[in-house]
């Protein structure tokens, strides 16, 4: 299990270190047209989820989720930072007592047309399995207007979010409401 472990940290310090003009999502936050500052200063920019057990329902268990009786018992916490130049920075902990492999985090939107798609990409084709988990990087924004996406985000974080999948559970084995 160490060896395990020993192999996921280069992959997680690879995509951390990957510069933020390097990724196409990341984006600056513009200043008003007028050269005022923005009041960009008055929207948070942390922004957290508290992470539970995602509910399995019969539709999700067709799309290869585990079974009730096989509930997730992790849980976790996930911080977001609304960096000044656009980029966003994230450092996820998970207690992970079933010692599931973990393999990819996103940030959903809740509601609207588009409820349940991905807009940003906290990490994707990992596996880590340890009973104590504690990942940070880089996130990568998927939508064109990265800027508009995380003012969306820090003027109504309720409106996303986060999405942590498993082998076992591939659907989602933890979520949790932005706040």
């Amino acid at each position: 299990m160490g060896v395990r472990h020993l192999l996921v940290v280069p992959l997680l310090v690879c995509a951390a270190c990957v510069p933020s003009r390097a990724r196409s999502g990341a984006v600056a936050i513009p200043a008003s047209s007028n050269g005022a500052a923005h009041d960009d200063a008055e929207l948070p920019r942390l922004l957290s989820a508290e992470l539970g057990p995602r509910e399995v329902t019969e539709e999700s268990e067709g799309n290869g989720a585990a079974a009730d009786d096989d509930a997730s018992f992790a849980s976790g916490r996930l911080r977001l930072e609304v960096q000044r130049d656009g980029s966003v920075e994230y450092r996820m902990s998970v207690y992970n007592p079933g010692l599931e492999t973990i393999t990819a985090a996103h940030v959903l939107r809740a509601q609207g047309n588009d409820a349940g798609t991905p807009v940003v990409t906290l990490f994707s084709s990992a596996t880590m399995r340890d009973r104590y988990l504690d990942v940070r990087g880089t996130a990568l924004v998927l939508e064109l207007d990265g800027a508009a996406l995380l003012e969306e985000m820090r003027r109504s974080p309720s409106s996303f979010f986060v999405n942590v999948r498993s082998t076992a559970r591939p659907g989602g084995t933890l979520r949790g409401t932005m706040h």
